[in-house]
């Protein structure tokens, strides 16, 4: 066994490296001294040795008491009978017989010595012991020292004849006590071999049987196949040697299964296309395949197991392999250093080759990272193809657009000027067909420009305040006229109860609706169309309403309806073919609502008709008081203008003349920048209309050129007047410093809209000049100086009143009233409040709902000031300001 147990020199670590197994150190009877026989003997055999010696000397004080008593009992007894038995030879002088009688008695072990004396105390006879014999005289001398028991001895008439003294020794005690000691020494050494013996019997086969478990399962760590031979002798060893026997051969094989499955998860990760890496929770290389070091090819030498990820990082980025690095290497380390720890991360990162890769990580429940490299070069390349494409459809929308809507315009224009003329019967029929049919394609080219925008994610939606009937009125007016022509019955039924404006997109909205209710016209041919509102929900600032348009059509099948919000399908092939139609309109309105905030869905059924419905929030716009509400209608003043329009078109020109000129504006006309620089130049108009898309120098390149002037000219409003509607195309404008937008084809009344918008922007004040602070105000009423006046008394007074109120309420900590009182300045404050101090209102009424009464107390004062001096500027102007001038 010895050499066995030396020869296993090797073990497995935990992490599955090999190292150097534990020496088994010096050999005891072929075992080594720290294993289980040799340890397991030593302590039994001191054990047992231990146990007989504490026995024994326990026993040998018993037994020494023991001796001491009996001895005692012995010496009595001895006296008491040689006391009996030696009147006679006392009193007859028997010498021979009482010689015969003390040997008899001094073979007693408790006995060295017995005296008998006379009646006169003279020694007749003693008797003394000589090793292992007895010596007899009649010595006088002192007693041997030890016990002493004297008994009288008595004649037959109980007269006293002599003394009989028995004295014992206690060397004699001693010597019988050694004795005894070395007779159970002897015996215990007998009983401590045989125990030793029968524990070698036990401990050896169970000694052997575990040196082979050791054996057999080092074997096994080291990956050795072997065979267990089991101690038969040790019935349980037999049994664990047969268990790990049948366990070292299922290890065996499935050792050789997860070694097969390795060899196969390396082949598999090695057969990736994209990159693996494995880090521990120290951030230490596991593993990668081939390919994650081809991607990092430039890092390849320090990719070995152990390496740090950060070391890793540091090296890729010096070596600028990493694009984003270069030049902010450190930097770039601690944020990959973040994304790396993170629970999960998916990002994209740009080698320095130019190669592009997608990287996902995570975190595996022993805190280690596994990740992946995915080449996306050629994704991206075919992303940059694809954007290059949809630029390249982008640019040809737009030359579409153009070149499809500036015809149309003319059309549209022309037709509109010639049915204002007088015509025959037939000639106003064929000429409004004519119309109908240009509108119902620029409704198409409207639709497929605003499905691009929706797929743009560029669809705007606006909160501005707005009247339902007012907004949605003449759309109804339309729809109704249509459905009478169909002999169909329309109506509205409004059960929302609003009460003042809402905040929303009017303009969306008015689109949904005219969509949904086309439809029911178009696919209806008897019955009625009902228009249902109804409010859902309310709150403090705002009503979710629900609008539903229902008719008594054809219906759509269920599996039909599924298909219906998708663009460019309809309910089936026929249906374009029967009723015409892009199948856009369901799928615009449908993500119009949805960019509202809002939700449609469809309840139909074949031959039952149809009824969609939709949901959308609005806000309740907020007014106190007359001051500062928008008027429902405000004044046009916009008459006797000189226009320039500047359009390479003669018919779009022709349109825009004649409407400008019907309503009593001087215009003038170029077909191209040059020429409407020079009438610019020469005429200094009052507004110019500029179409973009112009022969030599275009109509943007115009109006830099006309800004960038120092005279009266470069301060002349200019409003786009182009068939570019795609999206962005107004935002690019207007941030490149265009007044206004209109696209073409334009309807009449949006046209002279955005000329009064303009130009309420540009009107000079007459009088005393308005104070900056109050020009919003003045804007939002058209400039119109006399109505701001009434409105300015009205404003000053209240302004006044709502101070000294929040200064009262201020002052009794009353803050449920406090804040109604800031909810009802903050409506009109923005118009007429200091840059800065917009806010108040609302910081009052914040303070309040938090809980912040002395905060909320501040602000109110704060605010409280504020509405004194809007007051008393609005009072100083009223008293200093001359008469406007009256256009």
């Amino acid at each position: 066994m010895s050499q066995e147990s030396t020869s296993i020199s090797r073990a497995v670590t935990p992490s599955g490296a090999l190292s150097r197994a534990p020496d088994p150190g010096p050999l005891v009877g072929g075992f080594p001294l720290r294993g289980f026989y040799t340890r397991n003997a030593l302590f039994l055999s001191i054990l047992m040795a231990a146990l007989l010696v504490g026995s024994l000397g326990y026993f040998s004080l018993v037994l020494s008491d023991e001796l001491t008593r009996t001895m005692a009992r012995n010496s009595d007894s001895v006296a008491d009978v040689v006391a009996q038995a030696a009147a006679a030879p006392i009193a007859t002088r028997d010498v021979a017989a009482l010689d015969a009688l003390l040997h008899s008695a001094a073979r007693a072990p408790s006995v060295h010595e017995i005296r008998v004396n006379d009646a006169r105390g003279e020694t007749i006879r003693r008797i003394v012991r000589v090793g292992e014999g007895t010596q007899i005289d009649s010595f006088q001398g002192e007693p041997t020292a030890g016990g002493d028991i004297a008994r009288p001895v008595l004649s037959s008439v109980g007269q006293a004849v002599g003394v009989v003294r028995v004295i014992t020794a206690d060397h004699r005690k001693t010597d019988l006590f050694l004795r005894v000691l070395r007779d159970g020494m002897i015996a215990l050494l007998v009983i401590l071999g045989v125990g030793l013996f029968l524990l070698e019997i036990q401990l050896r086969p169970m000694a052997r049987a575990l040196e082979r478990l050791t054996r057999f399962a080092l074997a096994l760590e080291r990956g050795e196949k072997g065979v267990l031979v089991p101690e038969k002798s040790v019935f349980e060893f037999e049994i664990l040697g047969d268990a790990m026997s049948r366990a070292a051969t299922r290890l065996t094989a499935q050792s050789a299964e997860l070694r097969a499955a390795g060899e196969r998860m390396q082949t598999a990760l090695e057969a990736l296309e994209d990159g693996f890496v494995l880090y521990d929770s120290e951030d230490r290389l596991v593993m990668c395949n081939t390919r994650y070091k081809t991607l990092y090819r430039l890092s390849a030498p320090l990719l070995i197991p152990g390496a740090w990820f950060e070391d890793i990082l540091r090296d890729a980025a010096l070596r600028g392999h990493i694009a984003d690095a270069v030049g902010r290497e450190d930097e770039w380390v601690a944020e990959r250093l973040a994304i790396h720890r993170a629970p999960e991360s998916v990002f994209e990162q740009r080698l320095g080759d130019g190669r592009w890769l997608r990287i996902a990580e995570r975190r595996t429940p022993e805190g280690g990272v596994v990740g992946i490299r995915v080449d996306i070069t050629a994704l991206k390349q075919a992303q940059e193809r694809a954007d290059a494409a949809n630029r390249a459809k982008s640019e040809f929308l737009a030359n579409m657009s153009h070149e499809i809507r500036t015809p149309l315009a003319g059309i549209i224009g022309m037709t509109d000027l010639a049915l204002e003329g007088a015509l025959s019967a037939d000639q106003r029929d064929y000429v409004a067909l004519s119309r109908s049919s240009a509108v119902s394609l620029l409704d198409i080219v409207n639709n497929i420009l605003d499905f691009s925008k929706i797929e743009a994610g560029g669809i705007e939606v606006e909160r501005v305040p707005f009247r339902l009937e007012e907004a949605l009125g003449d759309s109804f007016k339309m729809m109704r006229l249509r459905a009478q022509a169909k002999n169909l019955d329309f109506s509205v039924i409004d059960n929302s109860s609003l009460e003042g404006d809402l905040v929303g997109d009017p303009v969306r909205l008015r689109q949904v609706l005219v969509n949904l209710l086309g439809n029911a016209v178009k696919f209806s041919d008897r019955g009625a169309i009902t228009l249902r509102i109804d409010a859902v929900g309310r709150s403090n600032d705002g009503v979710r309403l629900r609008f539903s348009v229902r008719d008594q059509g054809i219906g759509i099948s269920p599996d039909q309806q599924g298909r219906l919000f998708e663009p460019f399908r309809q309910a089936d092939a026929s249906t374009s073919r029967t009723y015409g139609g892009t199948g856009l309109g369901l799928a615009i309105s449908k993500r119009l609502v949805e960019a509202m905030g809002g939700r449609m869905w469809l309840e139909s059924a074949l031959e039952s008709g149809s009824e969609f419905l939709f949901e959308l929030p609005f806000g309740i716009a907020e007014y106190s008081g007359s001051y500062g509400q928008p008027p429902a209608d405000p004044p046009r003043r916009q008459r006797g203008l000189h226009i320039v329009v500047v359009d390479d078109n003669a018919i779009n020109r022709l349109t825009v003349s004649r409407l400008l000129t019907k309503r009593g504006h001087h215009v003038s006309e170029a077909e191209d920048a040059v020429t409407g620089l020079q009438l610019i130049d020469v005429e200094e108009p009052d507004l110019v209309l500029m179409d973009l898309q112009l022969p030599g120098m275009s109509g943007l390149e115009a109006f830099h050129h006309l800004r960038s002037r120092d005279d009266n000219t470069g301060e002349i409003p200019v409003i786009a007047l182009t068939a570019h509607a795609l999206i962005g195309d107004r935002e690019r404008l207007m941030n490149a410093g265009m007044d206004g937008y209109v696209s073409k084809p334009f309807h009449v009344d949006t046209l002279f809209a955005e000329i009064d918008r303009v130009l309420a922007d540009h009107r000079p004040m007459g009088g005393i000049e308005v104070p900056a602070r109050f020009e919003r105000a003045v804007a939002g009423i058209d400039g119109d100086l006399e109505l701001f006046a009434e409105i300015a008394a009205k404003a000053a007074a209240e302004f006044g009143r709502y101070a000294d109120s929040l200064s009262k309420l201020a002052h009794d900590n009353d803050l449920d009233a406090l804040e109604r009182e800031a909810h009802k300045v903050k409506g009109n404050w923005a118009m007429y409040s200091l840059e800065g101090d917009e806010a108040l209102p609302q910081r009052v009424m914040d303070a309040v709902r938090a809980g912040e009464g002395q905060q909320a107390r501040m602000q109110a004062e704060w605010l409280a000031t504020a509405l004194r001096g809007a007051s008393e500027s609005l009072s100083d102007w009223l008293v200093n300001r001359e008469p406007a001038e009256v256009e």
